[in-house]
């Protein structure tokens, strides 16, 4: 019952739920069997920025590194979403930076695909923000996989960003996805 519980703390955002749930003794790292894509209290919390509860759940020793059926992890998960204050404290904890989604997508390359499609001044800066982290900044200290947290083998070290299409790629605009050729050209000098 105090997984349960704790999901849906997550999921909701209820902070304290979430404290209660955790001090009733719920699995930090439990999944919904119901859920096939497999997220974690963290992935929640991360999914939907919700830094404190990001915190609570890093201070019980969450699994930093869990991915989902599709590979993502908390750290992919915020990094898409422009979390600024949760990618520090997943970066600051030692989420490792090279996990991969399944689609080939690190966290800096989530970060990176959507900061130009951000029209707002404060989005712009949540992305960057995200994208000094994800880059080396005095936070971004990627533990050696065997210091990780995830039972997980580290994957191989990403490859360089690219804005170039993705090796077979015909498709443009899925999560994490690569756009045509054609739809990244520069344009022509004025």
């Amino acid at each position: 019952m105090a997984d349960a519980d704790l999901l849906g703390a997550a999921e909701l955002g209820d902070h304290d739920a979430l404290l209660k749930a955790l001090a009733d003794g719920a699995n930090v790292n439990a999944t919904d069997p119901k859920d096939k894509k497999g997220k974690t209290a963290l992935h929640w919390a991360a999914d939907c920025g919700r830094d404190d509860d990001v915190r609570a759940l890093v201070e019980a020793k969450a699994d930093l590194n869990a991915q989902t059926a599709d590979g993502v992890t908390p750290l992919i998960f915020a990094a898409n979403k422009g979390e600024a204050d949760c990618v520090e404290v997943l970066v600051g904890a030692g989420a490792i930076l090279g996990f991969q989604t399944k689609k080939g997508r690190t966290a800096l390359m989530a970060a990176q695909e959507k900061l130009p499609k951000q029209s707002e001044k404060e989005d712009q800066d949540r992305y960057a923000r995200v994208i000094a982290a994800l880059s080396g900044g005095a936070a971004a200290k990627s533990p050696a996989p065997a210091a990780a947290a995830s039972p997980a083998k580290a994957p191989a070290p990403a490859p360089a960003f690219s804005f170039a299409a993705a090796p077979g790629a015909t498709t443009f605009g899925a999560a994490f996805g690569k756009a045509p050729a054609a739809a990244l050209a520069p344009a022509a000098s004025p």
